[in-house]
């Protein structure tokens, strides 16, 4: 299969250099798009929602976005991705990830997981593992190390 629009969700950690290398490799040999997402997950949720975007909580995750967008922003620059494929958005990680490839057409998830010992290493993380089993597009988990 060549892919053709490559998704890739970062944390903006230090940790993110080591996905998007990889999703770079991928995207140069299938000659594809390459589109970064960033999601922050809302100060106040109820049940998995977003309870309101408006008073003090809003405004503190509105900060936490514009924040990231700069980090972000400065992500793709540094690795000559437009701004426009860079996308920053406030919501559950995992949700925001799926319908963003979705409205992208993405045929490829490219996201991080953090290595565990013991018990824990047979489990990806929860937003991984809520990408891999949440949807029908093609995943490629890389291990932080």
């Amino acid at each position: 299969m060549a892919y053709k629009s490559i998704l890739v969700a970062i944390d903006l950690s230090k940790e993110s250099q080591q996905i998007i290398s990889k999703a770079k490799e991928t995207a140069d040999t299938y000659g594809a798009k390459l589109y970064l997402i960033s999601a922050i997950e809302p100060l106040l949720q109820v049940h998995g929602d977003v309870l309101s975007t408006h008073g003090a909580y809003g405004a503190i995750d509105n900060d936490a976005k514009e924040e990231a967008e700069k980090r972000l922003m400065t992500i793709c620059k540094d690795i000559g991705i437009s701004s426009k494929n860079c996308f920053v958005t406030i919501g559950n990680p995992a949700n925001e990830i799926k319908q963003r490839a979705f409205e992208l057409k993405s045929d490829l998830i490219v996201i991080g997981t953090h290595g565990r010992k013991g018990i824990k290493k047979l489990l990806l993380g929860s937003t991984a593992n809520s990408v891999l089993n949440g949807t029908k597009t093609d995943v490629q988990v890389i291990k932080i190390n």
